[in-house]
């Protein structure tokens, strides 16, 4: 699966050779929305992550953070003043996802929901994640710690 956002978001799936589109309308989203990050686990199971459009009220963005199930169906989730960054998966109910704005976090598919996770120690805004292993993830980001050693890459464990 990609996404791309010309002429609004879109998300394509590659089967048989060819590229088909994968129906979105489901998620809802506003004309503003775009998609800036996918990651699928296996050929069944795709979360995608970006911006679902941006309050009337106050103008801010709303993140998506949104999963594919294999019967073609979506569960998702927005956050106030936010966006979502990046994505990545290990397994079908496994995903971690870096949520930037207000409050820069990251969040755990489980398999039925997404939820806020701790940021490693020291983590004041996420900007990427890669899970090598299922509930090990590495987090890139700039971190404050108050000591004299910074680090930009940690590991997160999760437990689903």
């Amino acid at each position: 699966v990609t996404v791309s956002n010309w002429i609004g978001p879109q998300a394509f799936r590659l089967s048989g050779g060819a590229w088909s589109p994968v129906d979105l309308a489901e998620l809802d989203l506003g004309s503003s929305a775009s998609l800036d990050d996918v990651s699928c686990a296996s050929v069944d199971a795709c979360a995608l992550v970006g911006t679902a459009g941006y309050d009337e009220d106050d103008g801010r963005p709303r993140a998506l953070l949104a999963v594919l199930s294999a019967d073609g169906t979506w569960s998702h989730a927005r956050r106030a003043a936010a966006g979502g960054i990046a994505v990545d998966c290990w397994a079908a109910d496994g995903c971690v996802a870096v949520v930037s704005g207000d409050d820069p976090h990251l969040e755990l598919w489980d398999g039925s929901s997404w939820r806020k996770i701790s940021n490693p120690g020291g983590l004041v805004h996420p900007t990427a994640v890669s899970c090598g292993a299922p509930g090990r993830c590495e987090v890139v980001g700039a971190f404050v710690d108050g000591a004299d050693e910074r680090a930009t890459v940690a590991e997160v464990v999760v437990e689903p």
